[in-house]
Protein backbone atom coordinates (compact mmCIF):
# COMPACT_ATOMS: atom_id res chain seq x y z
CA UNK A 1 0.00 0.00 0.00
CA UNK A 2 1.27 3.45 -0.87
CA UNK A 3 1.88 6.16 1.67
CA UNK A 4 -0.23 9.27 1.89
CA UNK A 5 2.32 11.38 0.03
CA UNK A 6 2.26 8.94 -2.88
CA UNK A 7 -1.51 9.12 -3.26
CA UNK A 8 -3.36 11.38 -5.71
CA UNK A 9 -3.72 14.99 -4.73
CA UNK A 10 -7.12 14.83 -3.06
CA UNK A 11 -7.82 17.30 -0.31
CA UNK A 12 -11.56 17.33 0.17
CA UNK A 13 -14.06 15.48 -1.97
CA UNK A 14 -16.39 17.88 -3.78
CA UNK A 15 -19.74 18.27 -2.08
CA UNK A 16 -22.86 16.72 -3.52
CA UNK A 17 -26.50 17.78 -3.27
CA UNK A 18 -27.72 14.18 -3.30
CA UNK A 19 -27.18 11.64 -0.54
CA UNK A 20 -24.67 9.13 -1.89
CA UNK A 21 -23.76 6.16 0.28
CA UNK A 22 -20.64 4.16 -0.51
CA UNK A 23 -20.09 0.71 0.99
CA UNK A 24 -16.41 -0.17 1.17
CA UNK A 25 -15.42 -3.86 1.15
CA UNK A 26 -11.88 -5.25 1.03
CA UNK A 27 -10.35 -8.72 0.90
CA UNK A 28 -13.64 -10.65 0.99
CA UNK A 29 -14.13 -13.84 -1.01
CA UNK A 30 -17.80 -14.72 -0.61
CA UNK A 31 -21.06 -12.72 -0.60
CA UNK A 32 -22.27 -14.81 2.34
CA UNK A 33 -19.70 -13.37 4.77
CA UNK A 34 -21.38 -11.78 7.77
CA UNK A 35 -19.59 -8.51 7.05
CA UNK A 36 -21.17 -8.17 3.58
CA UNK A 37 -24.75 -9.28 4.22
CA UNK A 38 -25.93 -6.14 6.09
CA UNK A 39 -24.59 -3.88 3.34
CA UNK A 40 -26.30 -5.88 0.60
CA UNK A 41 -29.63 -5.91 2.44
CA UNK A 42 -29.48 -2.21 3.28
CA UNK A 43 -28.82 -1.46 -0.37
CA UNK A 44 -32.05 -3.17 -1.44
CA UNK A 45 -34.16 -0.83 0.70
CA UNK A 46 -32.03 2.29 0.20
CA UNK A 47 -32.43 1.98 -3.57
CA UNK A 48 -36.21 1.96 -3.13
CA UNK A 49 -35.86 5.16 -1.12
CA UNK A 50 -34.01 6.85 -3.99
CA UNK A 51 -30.49 6.84 -2.57
CA UNK A 52 -27.53 6.58 -4.90
CA UNK A 53 -25.45 3.59 -3.78
CA UNK A 54 -21.84 2.77 -4.53
CA UNK A 55 -19.90 -0.42 -3.80
CA UNK A 56 -16.11 -0.32 -3.84
CA UNK A 57 -14.41 -3.72 -3.76
CA UNK A 58 -10.69 -3.62 -3.00
CA UNK A 59 -8.88 -6.91 -3.64
CA UNK A 60 -12.10 -8.91 -3.44
CA UNK A 61 -12.91 -12.11 -5.30
CA UNK A 62 -14.54 -12.34 -8.70
CA UNK A 63 -17.21 -14.44 -7.02
CA UNK A 64 -18.28 -11.49 -4.86
CA UNK A 65 -18.19 -9.09 -7.80
CA UNK A 66 -20.28 -11.42 -9.97
CA UNK A 67 -22.82 -11.90 -7.18
CA UNK A 68 -23.29 -8.16 -6.70
CA UNK A 69 -23.65 -7.60 -10.43
CA UNK A 70 -26.29 -10.32 -10.66
CA UNK A 71 -28.36 -9.73 -7.53
CA UNK A 72 -27.80 -6.16 -6.35
CA UNK A 73 -29.33 -4.02 -9.05
CA UNK A 74 -29.15 -0.29 -9.59
CA UNK A 75 -25.85 0.34 -7.80
CA UNK A 76 -22.52 1.69 -8.95
CA UNK A 77 -20.02 -1.13 -8.57
CA UNK A 78 -16.25 -0.70 -8.81
CA UNK A 79 -13.70 -3.47 -8.26
CA UNK A 80 -10.11 -2.28 -7.84
CA UNK A 81 -6.77 -3.81 -6.94
CA UNK A 82 -4.82 -0.81 -5.68
CA UNK A 83 -5.34 2.07 -3.30
CA UNK A 84 -4.75 4.89 -5.77
CA UNK A 85 -7.32 3.55 -8.21
CA UNK A 86 -9.83 3.45 -5.36
CA UNK A 87 -9.09 7.06 -4.40
CA UNK A 88 -9.55 8.22 -7.98
CA UNK A 89 -12.93 6.49 -8.13
CA UNK A 90 -13.96 8.11 -4.85
CA UNK A 91 -12.98 11.50 -6.17
CA UNK A 92 -15.10 11.01 -9.29
CA UNK A 93 -18.14 9.52 -7.51
CA UNK A 94 -18.11 11.99 -4.58
CA UNK A 95 -19.98 9.97 -1.93
CA UNK A 96 -21.61 11.70 1.01
CA UNK A 97 -20.52 8.98 3.41
CA UNK A 98 -18.42 5.81 3.24
CA UNK A 99 -19.61 2.82 5.28
CA UNK A 100 -17.50 -0.18 6.28
CA UNK A 101 -17.08 -2.48 9.27
CA UNK A 102 -14.53 -2.51 12.09
CA UNK A 103 -12.29 -5.36 10.92
CA UNK A 104 -8.90 -3.90 11.81
CA UNK A 105 -7.34 -3.96 8.34
CA UNK A 106 -10.39 -2.26 6.80
CA UNK A 107 -10.54 0.19 9.69
CA UNK A 108 -6.97 1.26 8.96
CA UNK A 109 -7.79 1.65 5.27
CA UNK A 110 -10.91 3.72 5.89
CA UNK A 111 -8.95 5.91 8.27
CA UNK A 112 -6.35 6.53 5.57
CA UNK A 113 -9.11 7.33 3.08
CA UNK A 114 -10.66 9.78 5.53
CA UNK A 115 -7.36 11.52 6.22
CA UNK A 116 -6.79 12.05 2.49
CA UNK A 117 -10.30 12.84 1.24
CA UNK A 118 -12.03 14.20 4.39
CA UNK A 119 -15.16 12.29 3.41
CA UNK A 120 -17.53 11.33 6.24
CA UNK A 121 -17.07 7.79 7.50
CA UNK A 122 -19.43 5.39 9.23
CA UNK A 123 -18.20 2.23 10.97
CA UNK A 124 -20.55 -0.69 11.53
CA UNK A 125 -19.01 -2.45 14.52
CA UNK A 126 -19.36 -6.24 14.50
CA UNK A 127 -15.84 -7.61 15.11
CA UNK A 128 -14.25 -5.93 18.17
CA UNK A 129 -10.52 -6.12 17.52
CA UNK A 130 -8.39 -7.79 20.18
CA UNK A 131 -11.25 -9.62 21.84
CA UNK A 132 -9.53 -12.98 21.27
CA UNK A 133 -6.97 -12.01 23.90
CA UNK A 134 -9.52 -12.06 26.73
CA UNK A 135 -12.35 -14.33 25.55
CA UNK A 136 -12.20 -18.04 26.38
CA UNK A 137 -14.91 -19.37 24.04
CA UNK A 138 -12.80 -19.81 20.89
CA UNK A 139 -11.26 -23.18 20.00
CA UNK A 140 -8.69 -22.72 17.25
CA UNK A 141 -8.14 -26.49 16.97
CA UNK A 142 -11.21 -26.72 14.75
CA UNK A 143 -10.97 -23.34 13.05
CA UNK A 144 -10.77 -23.17 9.27
CA UNK A 145 -9.13 -19.77 9.29
CA UNK A 146 -6.23 -19.06 7.00
CA UNK A 147 -2.94 -20.02 8.62
CA UNK A 148 -1.76 -16.43 9.11
CA UNK A 149 -5.06 -15.41 10.69
CA UNK A 150 -5.07 -18.45 12.97
CA UNK A 151 -1.53 -17.62 14.12
CA UNK A 152 -2.60 -14.01 14.72
CA UNK A 153 -5.57 -15.00 16.87
CA UNK A 154 -3.46 -17.54 18.75
CA UNK A 155 -0.77 -14.93 19.37
CA UNK A 156 -3.32 -12.44 20.69
CA UNK A 157 -3.85 -14.67 23.71
CA UNK A 158 -0.38 -13.73 24.92
CA UNK A 159 -0.70 -9.98 24.31
CA UNK A 160 -2.20 -7.71 26.99
CA UNK A 161 -5.63 -6.56 25.86
CA UNK A 162 -4.76 -2.90 26.35
CA UNK A 163 -2.07 -3.07 23.66
CA UNK A 164 -4.63 -4.38 21.17
CA UNK A 165 -7.47 -2.15 22.36
CA UNK A 166 -5.70 1.20 22.21
CA UNK A 167 -4.93 1.51 18.44
CA UNK A 168 -8.34 0.05 17.55
CA UNK A 169 -10.09 2.54 19.83
CA UNK A 170 -8.11 5.47 18.39
CA UNK A 171 -9.05 4.47 14.85
CA UNK A 172 -12.73 4.21 15.77
CA UNK A 173 -12.77 7.57 17.52
CA UNK A 174 -11.32 9.21 14.40
CA UNK A 175 -14.46 8.31 12.43
CA UNK A 176 -17.66 10.34 12.17
CA UNK A 177 -20.25 7.69 13.01
CA UNK A 178 -20.03 4.50 15.04
CA UNK A 179 -22.92 2.02 14.87
CA UNK A 180 -23.10 -1.18 16.94
CA UNK A 181 -24.73 -4.22 15.35
CA UNK A 182 -26.44 -5.28 18.60
CA UNK A 183 -26.95 -4.22 22.18
CA UNK A 184 -24.32 -6.81 23.09
CA UNK A 185 -21.78 -5.10 20.84
CA UNK A 186 -22.74 -1.71 22.27
CA UNK A 187 -22.18 -3.03 25.80
CA UNK A 188 -18.70 -4.25 24.92
CA UNK A 189 -17.88 -0.93 23.23
CA UNK A 190 -18.89 0.93 26.37
CA UNK A 191 -17.29 -1.33 28.95
CA UNK A 192 -14.18 -2.74 27.26
CA UNK A 193 -13.24 0.00 24.81
CA UNK A 194 -14.67 3.16 26.38
CA UNK A 195 -16.53 4.06 23.20
CA UNK A 196 -20.08 5.42 23.01
CA UNK A 197 -21.75 4.35 19.74
CA UNK A 198 -24.07 6.74 17.95
CA UNK A 199 -26.71 4.06 17.43
CA UNK A 200 -27.49 0.37 17.72
CA UNK A 201 -28.82 -1.07 14.45
CA UNK A 202 -29.45 -4.77 14.08
CA UNK A 203 -28.30 -6.27 10.76
CA UNK A 204 -31.24 -6.30 8.34
CA UNK A 205 -32.89 -9.57 7.42
CA UNK A 206 -34.77 -9.49 4.13
CA UNK A 207 -38.09 -10.82 5.40
CA UNK A 208 -39.48 -10.62 1.88
CA UNK A 209 -37.27 -13.66 1.18
CA UNK A 210 -36.85 -15.17 4.64
CA UNK A 211 -40.43 -16.16 5.36
CA UNK A 212 -42.38 -19.40 5.66
CA UNK A 213 -42.34 -20.89 2.17
CA UNK A 214 -42.53 -24.68 2.58
CA UNK A 215 -43.97 -27.40 4.77
CA UNK A 216 -42.06 -29.13 7.55
CA UNK A 217 -39.97 -32.23 6.96
CA UNK A 218 -38.28 -34.63 9.35
CA UNK A 219 -35.09 -32.58 9.36
CA UNK A 220 -33.10 -30.30 11.64
CA UNK A 221 -30.71 -27.55 10.59
CA UNK A 222 -27.42 -27.35 12.51
CA UNK A 223 -25.27 -24.22 12.19
CA UNK A 224 -21.55 -24.70 12.81
CA UNK A 225 -20.39 -21.10 12.82
CA UNK A 226 -18.53 -19.17 10.18
CA UNK A 227 -15.10 -20.59 10.97
CA UNK A 228 -15.80 -23.33 13.55
CA UNK A 229 -13.70 -21.70 16.26
CA UNK A 230 -16.98 -20.71 17.88
CA UNK A 231 -18.14 -24.29 18.52
CA UNK A 232 -16.99 -27.35 20.46
CA UNK A 233 -16.62 -30.39 18.20
CA UNK A 234 -17.29 -32.85 21.03
CA UNK A 235 -20.49 -30.98 21.88
CA UNK A 236 -21.56 -31.08 18.21
CA UNK A 237 -20.98 -34.83 18.22
CA UNK A 238 -23.36 -35.25 21.19
CA UNK A 239 -26.01 -33.17 19.43
CA UNK A 240 -25.70 -35.28 16.28
CA UNK A 241 -26.03 -38.48 18.30
CA UNK A 242 -29.35 -37.26 19.73
CA UNK A 243 -30.65 -36.19 16.30
CA UNK A 244 -29.61 -39.41 14.59
CA UNK A 245 -31.17 -41.51 17.34
CA UNK A 246 -34.38 -39.52 16.84
CA UNK A 247 -34.38 -40.40 13.15
CA UNK A 248 -33.89 -36.85 11.89
CA UNK A 249 -32.11 -35.83 8.72
CA UNK A 250 -29.29 -33.55 9.82
CA UNK A 251 -28.60 -30.62 7.54
CA UNK A 252 -25.48 -28.63 8.43
CA UNK A 253 -24.04 -25.41 7.13
CA UNK A 254 -21.36 -22.94 8.03
CA UNK A 255 -17.83 -24.17 8.35
CA UNK A 256 -17.05 -27.52 6.72
CA UNK A 257 -14.16 -28.78 8.87
CA UNK A 258 -16.19 -30.48 11.61
CA UNK A 259 -18.63 -32.22 9.20
CA UNK A 260 -15.66 -33.64 7.31
CA UNK A 261 -14.32 -35.12 10.55
CA UNK A 262 -17.70 -36.66 11.43
CA UNK A 263 -18.90 -37.87 8.03
CA UNK A 264 -18.07 -41.50 8.84
CA UNK A 265 -20.07 -41.44 12.07
CA UNK A 266 -23.17 -39.48 11.05
CA UNK A 267 -25.23 -39.01 7.93
CA UNK A 268 -24.76 -35.25 7.57
CA UNK A 269 -26.05 -33.34 4.59
CA UNK A 270 -23.87 -30.29 4.05
CA UNK A 271 -25.47 -27.22 2.50
CA UNK A 272 -22.99 -25.02 0.66
CA UNK A 273 -23.29 -21.97 -1.57
CA UNK A 274 -27.09 -21.89 -1.42
CA UNK A 275 -28.89 -18.73 -2.47
CA UNK A 276 -31.14 -16.91 -0.01
CA UNK A 277 -34.30 -18.35 -1.56
CA UNK A 278 -32.99 -21.90 -1.17
CA UNK A 279 -31.82 -21.19 2.38
CA UNK A 280 -35.28 -19.84 3.25
CA UNK A 281 -36.79 -23.09 1.97
CA UNK A 282 -34.37 -25.14 4.11
CA UNK A 283 -35.23 -23.09 7.20
CA UNK A 284 -38.95 -23.46 6.51
CA UNK A 285 -38.74 -27.24 6.08
CA UNK A 286 -36.72 -27.79 9.27
CA UNK A 287 -38.35 -28.63 12.61
CA UNK A 288 -35.90 -26.37 14.44
CA UNK A 289 -32.51 -24.73 13.95
CA UNK A 290 -29.60 -25.37 16.31
CA UNK A 291 -27.11 -22.59 17.02
CA UNK A 292 -24.51 -23.95 19.49
CA UNK A 293 -22.17 -20.94 19.44
CA UNK A 294 -21.24 -19.08 22.61
CA UNK A 295 -19.83 -16.08 20.76
CA UNK A 296 -22.25 -14.32 18.46
CA UNK A 297 -22.63 -10.56 18.34
CA UNK A 298 -25.99 -10.73 16.54
CA UNK A 299 -27.00 -14.14 15.17
CA UNK A 300 -28.09 -13.94 11.54
CA UNK A 301 -28.94 -17.64 11.44
CA UNK A 302 -31.34 -17.49 14.37
CA UNK A 303 -33.01 -14.35 13.00
CA UNK A 304 -33.43 -15.85 9.52
CA UNK A 305 -34.77 -19.12 10.94
CA UNK A 306 -37.34 -17.36 13.12
CA UNK A 307 -38.38 -15.20 10.17
CA UNK A 308 -39.12 -18.44 8.29
CA UNK A 309 -41.33 -19.71 11.10
CA UNK A 310 -38.76 -22.14 12.49
CA UNK A 311 -37.72 -21.78 16.13
CA UNK A 312 -34.03 -21.64 17.02
CA UNK A 313 -32.28 -23.09 20.06
CA UNK A 314 -29.21 -21.29 21.42
CA UNK A 315 -27.34 -20.41 24.57
CA UNK A 316 -28.90 -17.66 26.65
CA UNK A 317 -26.26 -15.03 26.02
CA UNK A 318 -25.04 -12.32 23.67
CA UNK A 319 -26.91 -11.72 20.40
CA UNK A 320 -29.00 -14.86 20.64
CA UNK A 321 -30.53 -13.67 23.91
CA UNK A 322 -31.62 -10.47 22.14
CA UNK A 323 -33.15 -12.28 19.16
CA UNK A 324 -34.88 -15.17 20.91
CA UNK A 325 -36.61 -12.79 23.29
CA UNK A 326 -39.92 -14.61 23.56
CA UNK A 327 -40.60 -18.31 24.22
CA UNK A 328 -42.54 -18.73 20.98
CA UNK A 329 -39.55 -17.54 18.97
CA UNK A 330 -37.25 -20.29 20.13
CA UNK A 331 -35.44 -21.72 23.10
CA UNK A 332 -32.66 -20.29 25.25
CA UNK A 333 -30.61 -22.58 27.50
CA UNK A 334 -28.02 -21.83 30.15
CA UNK A 335 -25.49 -24.64 29.80
CA UNK A 336 -24.49 -27.60 27.61
CA UNK A 337 -26.41 -30.21 29.56
CA UNK A 338 -29.59 -28.15 29.38
CA UNK A 339 -28.91 -27.64 25.67
CA UNK A 340 -28.71 -31.40 25.02
CA UNK A 341 -31.81 -32.04 27.12
CA UNK A 342 -33.76 -29.43 25.16
CA UNK A 343 -32.62 -30.84 21.80
CA UNK A 344 -33.77 -34.30 22.89
CA UNK A 345 -37.16 -33.01 24.02
CA UNK A 346 -37.65 -31.13 20.75
CA UNK A 347 -37.05 -34.31 18.76
CA UNK A 348 -40.01 -35.86 20.56
CA UNK A 349 -42.43 -33.01 19.91
CA UNK A 350 -44.75 -33.38 16.95
CA UNK A 351 -44.87 -29.65 16.23
CA UNK A 352 -42.22 -26.98 16.59
CA UNK A 353 -43.62 -23.72 15.32
CA UNK A 354 -42.58 -20.12 15.69
CA UNK A 355 -45.68 -17.97 16.25
CA UNK A 356 -44.05 -14.55 16.28
CA UNK A 357 -45.27 -12.36 13.42
CA UNK A 358 -43.23 -9.18 13.76
CA UNK A 359 -39.44 -8.92 13.71
CA UNK A 360 -37.42 -5.95 14.90
CA UNK A 361 -34.55 -6.95 12.58
CA UNK A 362 -36.57 -6.68 9.37
CA UNK A 363 -35.00 -4.84 6.46
CA UNK A 364 -37.37 -1.86 6.62
CA UNK A 365 -36.81 -1.11 10.32
CA UNK A 366 -33.03 -1.56 10.13
CA UNK A 367 -32.68 0.63 7.02
CA UNK A 368 -34.90 3.35 8.51
CA UNK A 369 -32.57 3.58 11.54
CA UNK A 370 -29.51 3.70 9.27
CA UNK A 371 -31.02 6.53 7.22
CA UNK A 372 -31.89 8.46 10.37
CA UNK A 373 -28.41 8.27 11.89
CA UNK A 374 -26.67 9.15 8.63
CA UNK A 375 -28.94 12.07 7.84
CA UNK A 376 -28.97 13.52 11.36
CA UNK A 377 -25.18 13.56 11.92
Amino acid sequence: MQSRNESPSLTVLPSSDNEKICFFISNIDTPYEGMVRPFINWTIELRLEGYEIYFILLNCSKKLKDFLEKYVHGVNLKSVTNFNEMLTYLYNSRPTVIVTDDYYARLRLINKIKNITRVRTCIYVQVLHGIHSIVDTFNLNYASLKFKLKIRYFGQRFIPFNFLRRPYKNLLLNQDLIIANSQTTATFLHTLYGIEPDEVILPPVNTNIFKTCAGKKNQVLLYLGSHSEEVDANFIRKICEILQTGGFNILVFGNVKIPEQMKNDFNLQYCSDVCDEELARIYSESKFTICPQKWEMFGYVAAESISCGTPAIAFNLMGFAEIIAQPKCGYLVNNKQEFLTKVESLTLESKNKCDRNTYFWNIETSTMKLKKVIESN
